[in-house]
C-alpha cells in the first residue's frame, strides 16, 4: 500500500440509508405536492420546483402578490387568496 493513504472500507448493509418501502400513502414518491401560484390571477401550474421558483422571483408575480397584499385589506377574496398563498 502506497505511504500515507489509507485503507478503503467496503460498504456494509448497515451503511445504507434507511428508505420506507411498500406502497404506503405516506411514501413521499406517491404524494404530490401543488406546484401553483395561487396569487397570480390564471393560478399557473408548474412541472418541478425550479420553475416555481423561477417564476416566485419574477416582476410579474411580486407585482400580483403586492397588489393582493393591497387589495386584501378591503376584499375577502384578496384576503383568502393570500391567506392561501402563504400556508
Amino acid at each position: 500500500m502506497a505511504r500515507g493513504r489509507k485503507p478503503t472500507k467496503k460498504a456494509t448493509a448497515d451503511m445504507t440509508p434507511a428508505m420506507p418501502t411498500g406502497n404506503s400513502s405516506t411514501n413521499s414518491t406517491n404524494r404530490q405536492i401543488p406546484l401553483l401560484c395561487s396569487v397570480c390571477p390564471d393560478v399557473p401550474r408548474f412541472s418541478d420546483v425550479s420553475h416555481l421558483l423561477t417564476h416566485i422571483a419574477s416582476k410579474g408575480h411580486l407585482h400580483h402578490e403586492t397588489q393582493t397584499k393591497l387589495k386584501a385589506h378591503q376584499d375577502i377574496a384578496a384576503s383568502v387568496a393570500l391567506r392561501r398563498y402563504e400556508e
